[in-house]
Parts: structure tokens; C-alpha cells; sequence
């Protein structure tokens, strides 16, 4: 109960104010009966006498209103001058500036205030930052497609242009549309994924089943650059979104074939062990350095730009955005000796 009371600036607010009111009152006091003795002294007049009670009562009445009007402003200022520079520091975030910061410190309310008003506004800036990056990510992505439409475009225009350009040119265009469409298709999953009214519709089914039909729709993908797949998949039944879990697998195998050499192999495990279904996708292509493993997994970023044109670097972040609703977890080790490997780990256990 005292700790409360202790933190609590309206109790703090209440007792200082009685506490400068009493020693005001007391100073009144003493400093009246002092001047009250004095005139007893000199005989201005007796010690019981109407007059020296009115003029003991005057004086005691105007120093104690005096000093109270002095020191309680002074008290509640140290209570408002942090209200007002909140105010003012609140305007500023609504104008667009997350720079400012509250200074004020303390254990009560308006400490807690402070602090989390701090927290909002770091958070805020951190989001601008994003938002700003994301803008001229998306700006970019959409640009470098739009220009090759563009290009072509008016070349196929040109009559002087051989039968065979204007298949290449047409081929480019259907190549640069079809990316344009996945990308548009790859931000809506995005901004569904991040909406709070996304919904996680789970249920019952065969993981290692999930992940043959969706190697057998990436065959057209596999068989154009003779990739070999190395399947280890044991029973496992799970308990999760089938669709989501479905566009994990899809983007993690279609990676996995982008960076695969031709002739190359990919290996898929899938096993139960502890309480948990370990899945591993693993490529011998190109390595991800140490550097990019903590970025593969922010939107656009793309490690190895000589794919840029397969891809726009939110395949791994939609995985892992789904991952994280699903309260599961991924890791990617690389190396030129094991090549690169996502394990993905999906508790078993919905208790």
C-alpha cells in the first residue's frame, strides 16, 4: 500500500500540497506571535485586548496566504511543466517529428507517462524508416519491369523488326508482365499477413504429403534445369493452417531450385523428433554469405542480384512472417561444404 502511495502523483500532489499549506500556516504563526510579543512588549497594547487579537489574526492570515501563494505554484509547476512539455512534445509527433523526446524521469504516473511516450515515438520513427524504405523498395521493384514493358513495347511497334526479334521482344514482355503480376500477387499475401483480421484456419493433415504435391508443382521449374530431388520424408501429421503451410513450402522449394546449378540436387527431409515436425530444404548452388543471413528475411532484399530478374525478395519474408503467426521457428545454415539448408521446426504439440 505505501509503495502505491509512494508512486502515486496524485497522492505525492496531495500530501505536498497539505504539507506547504502546514508550513506555511506555521511560519505564519511564528513569524505573527513574534511581531504580536514584540508590540506587547512596547506596550502598543495589552496582551488580551480586542485590538492585538484582530491585528495577531490579520497578520498570521496575510503572511500564511502570502506564502502559500509563493510556494504551492511553485510545487504544482513541477506537476504541470511535464504535462505541458508532453503537450508540446505530442504536437510535434503529430507534425511529423519523431526525434523529440520527453525528458521528464520519475517513478510515479508521469514517469510511466513519459517512458511510454519515449517507447511510442521510437517505435514510430522506426516505423517511418520502414515505411520510407518500403515505399522506395516497391518503387523500384515496379519501376524495372514497367520500363521493360514500356521498351518493348514500342519496339514491337517498329515494322523493320525481324519475325524472330518480335518473338523475343513478345517473349521479354509475357517474362516481365508475369513478374509484375507475382509481385503484385507476393504484397497483397504481405499486407494480408500483416493485418490483425488475418485468419488462422487450423486442422489436422499430412505434412510430408504437403510437400510432395508441392514438388510435383514446381516439376515444370525442377525439369527445365534437371535438378534431382533427394526425398527423405517420414509420416508426419500436423496441426496447422494448410494453406499458409502450403506457401512456406512453395517458397522455400522454388528458392531452392533458383539458386540450384543446373544438374544440380535439392534434398527435403522431413522427420519427428522431441515434440516437433523438422523440415530442411537443401541446395548445393550458391553460398549465402555470413553477412546476409540476418538479412535474407527483410522484404526486397535480394543476396545474390544476378537472380534479381527470377524474384522481388519477399518470398523469405512472407515465410517467415507465416512461420512467426504459426509459432514456429527457421534457420539457415550455408556453406560450400553443405551447401544451404532452411530447417524449419513446427511445434506438434497444440495443447
Amino acid at each position: 500500500m505505501m509503495d502505491v502511495a509512494r508512486k502515486s502523483i496524485k497522492v505525492k500532489g496531495t500530501i505536498v500540497a497539505i504539507l506547504i499549506v502546514f508550513l506555511c500556516c506555521f511560519v505564519a504563526l511564528v513569524v505573527a506571535s513574534t511581531v504580536f510579543v514584540i508590540m506587547i512588549l512596547n506596550e502598543m497594547f495589552g496582551a488580551h485586548s480586542l485590538e492585538g487579537m484582530l491585528i495577531f489574526t490579520i497578520i498570521t492570515l496575510v503572511l500564511c496566504v502570502g506564502l502559500c501563494s509563493i510556494f504551492l505554484p511553485m510545487a504544482l509547476n513541477r506537476v504541470t511543466n511535464p504535462l505541458i512539455e508532453l503537450s508540446e512534445a505530442s504536437t510535434r509527433v503529430a507534425d511529423g517529428d519523431f526525434s523529440v523526446r520527453v525528458s521528464h524521469k520519475g517513478k510515479d504516473e508521469l514517469g510511466a507517462l513519459a517512458d511510454n511516450f519515449n517507447n511510442m515515438v521510437e517505435e514510430l520513427s522506426k516505423m517511418e524508416y520502414l515505411r520510407k524504405d518500403f515505399m522506395s523498395s516497391v518503387s523500384h521493384e515496379f519501376k524495372t519491369p514497367i520500363a521493360a514493358i514500356q521498351g518493348f513495347s514500342e519496339l514491337l511497334c517498329d515494322k523493320s523488326i525481324s519475325e524472330e526479334e518480335r518473338q523475343e521482344y513478345s517473349k521479354i514482355l509475357s517474362e516481365e508482365t508475369a513478374r509484375l503480376s507475382q509481385l503484385c500477387t507476393n504484397m497483397l499475401k504481405m499486407s494480408r499477413l500483416d493485418s490483425d483480421t488475418m485468419e488462422i484456419n487450423p486442422a489436422f493433415y499430412s505434412l510430408d504429403e504437403q510437400i510432395r504435391r508441392v514438388i510435383v508443382l514446381l516439376q515444370d521449374l525442377w525439369q527445365e534445369k534437371d535438378i534431382e530431388f533427394n526425398l527423405d520424408l517420414e509420416s508426419v501429421s500436423y496441426y496447422g493452417d494448410q494453406e499458409l503451410m502450403h506457401q512456406v513450402w512453395l517458397n522455400l522449394i522454388e528458392n531452392a531450385i533458383k539458386f540450384s546449378e543446373e544438374e544440380g540436387e535439392i534434398k527435403v527431409t522431413c522427420h519427428e523428433d522431441a515434440g516437433e515436425a523438422i523440415v530442411t530444404v537443401t541446395n548445393y548452388g550458391s553460398i549465402i554469405p555470413p553477412v546476409k543471413k540476418d538479412c535474407i528475411f527483410e522484404r526486397f532484399y535480394q543476396c545474390d542480384s544476378s537472380h534479381a530478374q527470377q524474384g522481388n525478395g519477399l518470398g523469405l519474408s512472407i515465410v517467415k512472417k507465416i512461420l512467426d503467426l504459426s509459432f514456429c521457428c527457421i534457420e539457415v545454415e550455408s556453406s560450400p561444404e553443405t551447401g544451404t539448408t532452411f530447417t524449419v521446426q513446427l511445434p506438434l504439440d497444440i495443447s
